[in-house]
């Protein structure tokens, strides 16, 4: 990763990463054992983002929604606005701090939920997601159009149990970024597509100027 993108990855962690109130003393003593803290499982959370390029990280920051919010609660994406320390946010992947020790499959998948909204509608509650065939811009929608026709042929279904489009997007990045040679053999399509759009730093730079 570039200086660029580790600057880019230290506003996600200051601005988007916010921690529960109690969730760290309410969590299991192996969070504790493994944590000195809970700004230690948002440190977490940002190593697990490390291969993401600056593009991506740019473009999420500048989204109007699409936090992080850590807590001792199940792991889940949710659309529509959120508590946290007094301040309200929308678009959110709560995050349970013991799946950051034990299941970071699970962290992923949540992460790359909100990344699908963002990418998709920019966040918009009740709107659509890069995974269903759409894209906030005309490029990502090419994306989404491609991530639609690479569900159809179903190659991740013996690593993962993927109900829709929406899930199989969510399997296939959180494999890029935790064991990508695994994604490779099992599903080439949505790796060369993921290693040359979403996670690669041509791709958003040319995003940006096709939007100027």
């Amino acid at each position: 990763m570039s200086q660029g993108s580790d600057s880019a990855l230290h506003n996600i962690l200051m601005e988007r990463i916010h921690i529960q109130r109690e969730s760290f003393r309410l969590s299991p003593p192996i969070v504790h054992r493994t944590f000195d803290n809970a700004w230690g499982a948002a440190v977490r959370v940002s190593r697990l983002l490390h291969p993401c390029p600056k593009g991506l990280l740019e473009w999420w920051r500048a989204q109007p929604s699409g936090h992080i919010i850590l807590t001792h609660l199940t792991t889940q994406y949710c659309e529509g606005p959120q508590e946290v320390r007094g301040q309200t946010v929308h678009g959110a992947a709560r995050l349970k701090m013991l799946d950051l020790v034990s299941d970071a499959t699970t962290t992923l998948k949540a992460i790359a939920a909100l990344l699908d909204h963002l990418c998709g509608s920019a966040g918009a509650v009740g709107s659509g997601r890069l995974s269903d065939g759409l894209g906030a811009t005309p490029k990502l929608q090419e994306v989404g159009e491609r991530i639609q026709k690479y569900w159809s042929l179903r190659y991740l279904e013996d690593l993962m149990e993927q109900q829709n489009s929406r899930d199989y997007f969510a399997t296939a990045l959180s494999l890029y970024l935790l064991r990508r040679q695994e994604l490779e053999v099992a599903d080439p399509a949505i790796y060369r597509l993921l290693r040359t759009s979403l996670m690669a730093e041509l791709f958003w730079k040319q995003l940006r100027r096709d939007s100027s």
